[in-house]
């Protein structure tokens, strides 16, 4: 085991984790630092992540089991590694492999048990957003998407979430948040189909099921955003 004490600006006695001592998707609610020393803010974790030159390591303490208490970004020295992170995340740069090309096929089941399939939706706009429930950035912009569901009630949209997690915890979750999205739970396999690598990210796809906008990462002019891309498409 390595210890924090690597770095000074971090508590005594915190280990580093290895992430095989992960199961699921990682809560990143600990204090986030830049190798530096810098304090990162919640809303700018994206950002960082994003970065190829950087890569995301979790510091702290085994009581029974693991309890993540800090967040380190550290640089990345693999050459290999911070290319393939330059290709994941063009979507980042608006460079989405997936851009002005059909989308692909959705068969599944959302939360309710319901069948659904991507297909069936030719015709209208949908508005697909990928998320999970350790995601912070995700869980701040649903108030914003929530009242976007509520102004386009009506309309010819549908507003699509998948999410990594399964049913039973996103119900949990949903008794203390409030997402309108249509959901799609356990959709990892539906993410790798999109080269979906970073979150939130959202997709808007066109009435010939094209994929015409995407964007990655948090941004406070979400709503803003996507609601001039819609107002575009349904002149």
């Amino acid at each position: 085991m390595s210890y924090a004490q690597e770095y000074d600006f971090l508590d005594d006695g915190l280990v580093r984790i290895p992430m095989t001592a992960f199961e699921g998707p990682i809560k990143l609610t600990a204090p986030a630092f830049l190798y530096d020393g810098t304090a990162i803010k919640s809303k700018n974790l994206s950002d960082y992540m994003f970065k190829p030159e950087l890569k995301i390591s979790f510091f702290g303490v085994k009581e029974g089991t693991w309890k993540l208490k800090a967040i380190v970004f550290e640089k990345e020295e693999d050459q290999v590694k911070i290319e393939q992170k330059r290709r994941q995340y063009n979507r980042r740069n608006s460079e989405d492999p997936l851009l002005n090309k059909p989308s692909p096929e959705i068969e599944t089941v959302d939360l309710s048990g319901e069948a659904l399939k991507l297909s069936d939706f030719q015709g209208k706009l949908v508005i697909l957003n990928f998320w999970f429930i350790g995601c912070k950035p995700c869980i701040m912009e649903m108030p914003e998407l929530n009242e976007l569901v509520e102004e386009y009630k009506g309309e010819d949209i549908v507003f699509l979430a998948v999410a990594l997690d399964n049913a039973s915890s996103i119900k949990e979750f949903l008794t203390k948040e409030k997402f309108d999205y249509r959901i799609i739970p356990e959709g990892r396999s539906i993410a790798n189909d999109y080269d979906v690598y970073a979150y939130p990210t959202h997709l808007i796809i066109d009435t010939e099921g094209k994929v015409i906008f995407s964007q990655t990462g948090y941004s406070s002019n979400l709503k803003k955003t996507l609601k001039k891309q819609i107002k575009d498409l349904l002149k």
